[in-house]
């Protein structure tokens, strides 16, 4: 009794949750756009949108046919997405930087407050301490806040369907159900969230439950509403390059089987990262073995149709089904499920103490896999007032340790870091700040140097993002998006094919997936992929590129941005112009003019 009171002693109010989120996210206020973001699918693509988006004075257009030129020579502001998501706030009154970390406390708070309100209030648990741990632990599961609450705001919209079910706080239940909507990703979690809502409540209702069945005609009814500029572009838009989108990959039964572990020990990287074996170690000291069991077995069965689901559709299909819609995300139901296999493992006669501890430790560990704060925290061994501690006591043996034992390799497989092979077209950027990846100054001097109207010319990229450009305000042919027209893949093909026929991967990726619509080199590839930033740049050059120069000036392109030295520039016919280069850049920019 003396330990849970002082347990709740040291607690003694929710309000400490926030703080703590607050605190977590203290590098990324202190050190500004001098602190690391992740980079893949978040700076360099749905960040960047919402930036442009800001830049372009579309962040709350309705016309579904306006167009953001900058990007693959023009796309619809309706191919983004919604123009009234509760995200575009924070980057109208805010700079894109601030706007990222705000949106992101903002996120994690709701993740934490709609965790403490659903353990409360529908679980058995008693003790204010474990409903306090079991909210940070959700709060803290790293995530793509970028999305919105589509996996943080989970537990506040089950919440309010488990309300609805009861028939109580119905006004505040819709109310929750229309702020998720308004602040989630549909595409991306709508149809898995809308099919089990609708499995739960055919397996717990006997009789029609009138407010639980209205919250989730209303909970569709406003996604569509909230996204009706995506539905009209993809019923009247142009054909999307998705239609010859193949979603699934040539994996092994044994490569599938190790996926479908992974992704049970440790989450998808693209949504939630969730380290399980502490959970399982809780249920065991717990003994809720049988409290969980139905849990624990739906959350392999998810798993592994994950895992499986690429190997079954190949096998099932051969190469002529196309897929634009990845059926397996099922996945981000999983960390939901996690937490309710938490919270039933909590209740009734516990061991106080070793539930304490092992929520506690997955909470280190939720930490301890969140990319942005590692990186951060070691970004600070840079400032003065931590450099000679923190470079002595931790970062020196760290090097000294992973010289004799190379962790990042572990990594690259899948256990701490994305779910996939090695492969040398990784899309993530290891070492690069905010400031750092967008290189504004060393932009806004190519802007000075060349002196013309940025709209008036097309520039293409090799060797870093083109996100990076199109940040910068530069309008590219180029480009890295989810939904753009059929028409415009074929079209840019004709500029790059003669490079990407060099490499079979290279151009069985463009024809099967292409949202990376990049300048992609065949020699680039075998070294440092789609980034060679200025720390290998000086090594690195290319001897042949091979474009279509007359199909690059046919779509009014001018300038080619290279980070590293293209040898055969005259034979292709351009120009050198000069290199461009900054301490707050990571890569040196080589401006090439076609003749």
């Amino acid at each position: 009794m003396n330990n849970r009171f002082n347990y709740n002693k040291l607690i003694k109010n929710h309000f400490f949750g926030f703080l703590i989120i607050l605190f977590v996210h203290l590098p990324l206020i202190i050190l500004g756009e001098n602190a690391y973001i992740h980079v893949s699918d978040n700076l360099s693509l749905d960040h960047l949108f919402h930036h442009l988006l800001k830049k372009f004075n579309h962040l709350f257009c309705l016309n579904p046919n306006h167009e953001i030129e900058s990007i693959l020579n023009g796309v619809k502001t309706s191919s983004f997405h919604s123009s009234i998501s509760l995200i575009n706030i924070f980057y109208f009154f805010l700079p894109s930087f601030w706007a990222y970390v705000l949106n992101s406390i903002v996120v994690k708070t709701v993740g934490f407050y709609g965790t403490y309100w659903l353990v409360k209030e529908f679980s058995k648990i008693k003790n204010k301490t474990i409903f306090f741990l079991i909210a940070l632990f959700y709060s803290t599961i790293p995530v793509f806040t970028i999305y919105g609450i589509s996996i943080s705001g989970l537990p506040l919209l089950f919440m309010a369907f488990f309300s609805l079910a009861k028939s109580s706080r119905v006004y505040l239940s819709f109310i929750i159900i229309i702020f998720y909507t308004f602040y989630s990703h549909f595409f991306l979690v709508g149809p898995f969230i809308i099919f089990s809502i609708i499995i739960f409540g055919i397996l717990n209702f006997k009789k029609f439950n009138l407010f639980y069945w209205k919250g989730l005609l209303g909970f569709i009814l406003l996604s569509l509403i909230f996204n009706y500029n995506f539905i009209y572009n993809y019923l009247f838009g142009e054909i999307s390059h998705r239609q010859e989108y193949i979603s699934y990959k040539s994996f092994s039964f044994f490569e599938s089987s190790l996926r479908s572990i992974f992704i049970f020990l440790k989450g998808n990287y693209s949504f939630s990262q969730i380290f399980i074996l502490p959970i399982l170690l809780l249920i065991t000291v717990n003994k809720k073995i049988k409290k969980t069991y139905s849990l624990i077995l739906l959350v392999i069965c998810i798993c592994l149709f994950t895992g499986f689901y690429e190997l079954f559709i190949k096998s099932l299909f051969g190469d002529e089904l196309n897929s634009p819609f990845d059926f397996s995300r099922f996945y981000i139901l999983v960390p939901l499920l996690i937490l309710f296999i938490l919270i039933k493992s909590s209740e009734g006669k516990i061991n106080f103490n070793a539930t304490i501890l092992i929520i506690c430790l997955q909470i280190v560990i939720n930490l301890g896999m969140d990319h942005d704060i590692v990186k951060n925290i070691i970004s600070f061994k840079n400032q003065n007032t931590f450099k000679s501690y923190i470079n002595n006591k931790i970062i020196d043996p760290l090097n000294s340790y992973n010289k004799a034992f190379p962790i990042r390799k572990i990594s690259d497989y899948g256990f701490f870091g994305p779910d996939k092979k090695i492969s040398h077209l990784s899309l993530e950027v290891k070492n690069s700040s905010y400031k750092n990846f967008y290189c504004e100054s060393v932009f806004k001097k190519i802007e000075n140097f060349i002196g013309e109207e940025k709209k008036s010319f097309r520039t293409i990229n090799v060797g870093f993002f083109p996100a990076i450009t199109q940040y910068n305000g530069f309008y590219t042919l180029d480009g890295y998006h989810n939904y753009y027209p059929l028409s415009y893949k074929k079209q840019f093909l004709n500029i790059i094919k003669d490079e990407i026929k060099k490499e079979k991967e290279l151009l069985a990726y463009f024809e099967n997936r292409a949202n990376t619509c990049f300048l992609l080199s065949s020699e680039l590839s075998k070294t440092c992929g789609y980034n060679c930033n200025k720390y290998n740049s000086l090594t690195t050059k290319i001897s042949n590129l091979d474009i279509n120069t007359y199909a690059f000036k046919k779509m009014n392109g001018k300038y080619l941005f290279s980070s590293v030295e293209i040898l055969n520039y005259e034979a292709i016919g351009f120009d050198f112009l000069r290199s461009f280069k900054s301490e707050d850049c990571d890569y040196i920019i080589y401006l090439y003019i076609v003749i």
